[in-house]
Formats: structure tokens, C-alpha cells, sequence
């Protein structure tokens, strides 16, 4: 189930976390629903081997939904469940809520960043003025489902603003994102001791002696990749992407036009043991994400943010939506390319910690202590959980 990022990354951390402070913890998620073999369960998880998520809107879905509430009302009935806790609003949304008040149990739900702004691009806006949806529609669904919960649990004080736009009566809690201590310790394996000891690691790895900028995510448009570039050449260094997705070709062609093709990598999906390597052995992470109005996408928090400091590299993040709170509530990394306009002041930030190796080294080793006191994924469980009823 998990990934780079995402919400499942997001789901089986926090169920780990949730599995140690509550008697009982069952997991149901859709055909395919899986865990690798390196990571550890320590839920119940029931794979919906029957699920067509096809079917979860358009007309007349009341069919798979009347089939996934006698599973879920089975499911409670076997384990005794108290509560019930929807990490994701599509799909299982709808029969989740109605299970829940027909049991009597209470039901929060995550929201997250893109799925919200990418059905109700006008709550972005924040006036009020959130249009009627068709009843045979996703957003309709989604909307129904938040109307319903106890709770709505945003992972970021963005998100959360946009909740409000559309629910105004919601009762909203921030969880924030964060990271396991497995994880962590997975990259505190990986960190390098020294820049120079980056730069050999890159040399070993098919890099060069060049500082080293890392980007580690999808290749949407409000990931803004393409901002990166221009820090190409007044660092003189080179780009590793790591990710796919559909702009790859965009932003191939973007680097040949720009003449630094030579200068870009791009790896595209590789395994986690390369990923981490990748992070370790370059000086920067680059998250310049901001929100877009044609996708309606956004940063919902930044989760490779935690995973960069645990690596032993200083991210460089936009600080835009989501990505506000690592950046400027908990001062993780440093804020750069926020705008089209700060692409020089953001190489001097970065060529003066690249210079400063003292600097360079206290701005992690503090970043590593910000992370281990507030955004372990045991913080965001207790962030969770905080106002519960054990009655």
C-alpha cells in the first residue's frame, strides 16, 4: 500500500500508529489492497476482493454501495468496532456514513488537499458561493460525505480553510502529516556525514562532483517542476527527477530548448533503496508546488519534506498552500521559489549553505530535532485522537 507520498503512505502509517493506542484496528481497503514485504502491519487488513470502484457514482451506484454497507456492517459486527475512520472520501465514502449513523458510531474522515479543490475548485475562493452539484456526481458524493461526519481532519491548516469553504458547520481538526521512526531511521542510515561525502555517494551513483538538486514526486502541473530549471545554471548544478507522470515529455522537451538537458536526469519510478540513496547524495530537495487553477491540484503538506531531513538534505520549498505549515509553522527547510521572481535570491540562500558547511549541518540537525518532537506519525495520531470517547 505505500508510496512515495499519497495518501496510502498517509493511511497505513497513521492505522500503525492508531493500531498501538487502540484495542482494535481493521483496515478495509479495495481489490489490490496490499502491504510489501518491507513494511509492518501491525492492523487488521481486509483486502474488498469483490470492490468495483467503477461503480462508486454515476447512475444508480446504490447497488455497490448497499454491497460495501453489509460488508462494513459485517466487518463491525465480527470485531466489535466502536468508531469508524475513512481515510479517503471517494468510493467508500457515502456507505461509510451511512453505516456509521445507522450504527450509531462515530465517523470522522481525512480530507486532503487536490481532492477537495479538484471537485469544488470554487472553495479556493472562499465566499461562500459553492454550486450545486448533479446527485448523480462525485462531488456530490463528496460533499454528502463530509455534510455527514462527526469530524473532518485535515492534514494541513490550508486544507482545513478549504473544508470550511464548502462545509461552514464542519467541525475541523488538523492532524499535519509526519513520518514513522522506522522511516526515519532509514534515512538517518542513508545521510552522509559531510557535502564532500554527498558528492562522492552522487560520483557513485552516475552523478557528478556539481551540487546536486533532488525533486521526488509526481510530474503534475502544480508540482512546477519547470521552476527548478532556473536554478540550473546560476548553481551550476545538476537535476535528478525522480517520479513519473504526464508531463514528463513536457518537461524533457523544456530542458532541451533550455539547453541543459545534460544537466537533468530523470530516473523516473525507482525503488525506495534508490530513492533514498538518490536524496542522500544531493545537497537540495526541491518541492516548489503551488496551487493550480486549471487542475485545481495543490501541496497538501509535503511529507518528502520530513523524509529529505531524515536524508540528511535541506529542502527547498515553496512554503505555498500545504506546505506552509513544514515550512513557516515548524520552519523545516528553507523557503525558496515561491514565486517566478526569487529564483536569484533563492541561489544565494542555497550557495551560501553550500559554502558554509557548519551552517549546512546545524540547519538539519535542528530540522531533526523540529521533526522528532512535533511530526512523527505517532504526533499525528495523537492529533487525531485527541477529544475521543472510550465510554
Amino acid at each position: 500500500m505505500p508510496r512515495i507520498g499519497g495518501v496510502s503512505n498517509f493511511a497505513h502509517f497513521c492505522t500503525n500508529e492508531l493500531a498501538n493506542m487502540c484495542e482494535r484496528v481493521v483496515f478495509v481497503g479495495p481489490s489490490g489492497t496490499c502491504m510489501p514485504k518491507n513494511y509492518h502491519c501491525k492492523y487488521d487488513l481486509i483486502e474488498d476482493a469483490k470492490s468495483q470502484k467503477k461503480n462508486r457514482f454515476g447512475k444508480r451506484p446504490d447497488k455497490e454501495f448497499a454491497r460495501i454497507e453489509n460488508l462494513f456492517t459485517r466487518i463491525i459486527d465480527r470485531y466489535s468496532l466502536n468508531r469508524v475512520f475513512l481515510f479517503h472520501p471517494f468510493y467508500y465514502g457515502p456507505p461509510a456514513a451511512a453505516v456509521s449513523k445507522k450504527l450509531g458510531l462515530p465517523f470522522e474522515m481525512v480530507v486532503y488537499g487536490t481532492e477537495l479543490t479538484s471537485q469544488f475548485p470554487e472553495a479556493v475562493a472562499g465566499n461562500g458561493d459553492i454550486e450545486p452539484r448533479n446527485i448523480e456526481s462525485l462531488p456530490f458524493h463528496l460533499f454528502s460525505t463530509m455534510h455527514r461526519a462527526d469530524r473532518l481532519i485535515a492534514i494541513s491548516r490550508y486544507t482545513a480553510m478549504i473544508a470550511r469553504n464548502i462545509i461552514p458547520e464542519a467541525s475541523i481538526a488538523v492532524s499535519c502529516c509526519g513520518i514513522s521512526a522506522e522511516t526515519f531511521e532509514i534515512g538517518q542510515s542513508k545521510a552522509a556525514s559531510s557535502l564532500l561525502q554527498k558528492k562522492m555517494r552522487r560520483l557513485a551513483l552516475g552523478g557528478a562532483e556539481r551540487p546536486q538538486l533532488c525533486f521526488i514526486g509526481r510530474l503534475v502541473r502544480h508540482k512546477r517542476v519547470d521552476k527548478i530549471f532556473s536554478l540550473i545554471s546560476l548553481l551550476d548544478a545538476d537535476l535528478v527527477i525522480v517520479g513519473d507522470g504526464p508531463l514528463r515529455e513536457e518537461l524533457r522537451a523544456e530542458t532541451i530548448a533550455l539547453d541543459i538537458s545534460e544537466r537533468v536526469r530523470f530516473e523516473g519510478q525507482v525503488s525506495d533503496e534508490r530513492k533514498w540513496d538518490l536524496l542522500a547524495a544531493s545537497d537540495f530537495l526541491m518541492l516548489p508546488s503551488e496551487y493550480d487553477d486549471v487542475t485545481g491540484g495543490y501541496e497538501g503538506f509535503g511529507i518528502v519534506i520530513l523524509e529529505s531531513i531524515a536524508a540528511g538534505t535541506i529542502p527547498i520549498c515553496s512554503g505555498d498552500c500545504g506546505t506552509a505549515d513544514p515550512t513557516y509553522l515548524f520552519g523545516l527547510g528553507i523557503a525558496g521559489l515561491n514565486s517566478d521572481r526569487d529564483v536569484e535570491a533563492t541561489a544565494q540562500k542555497m550557495n551560501e549553505l553550500l559554502s558554509d558547511v557548519e551552517s549546512y549541518k546545524s540547519k538539519l540537525q535542528r530540522d531533526t530535532i523540529t521533526i522528532k518532537e512535533n511530526l512523527m506519525w505517532s504526533n499525528v495520531a495523537a492529533n487525531i485522537t485527541r477529544g475521543w470517547s472510550y465510554e
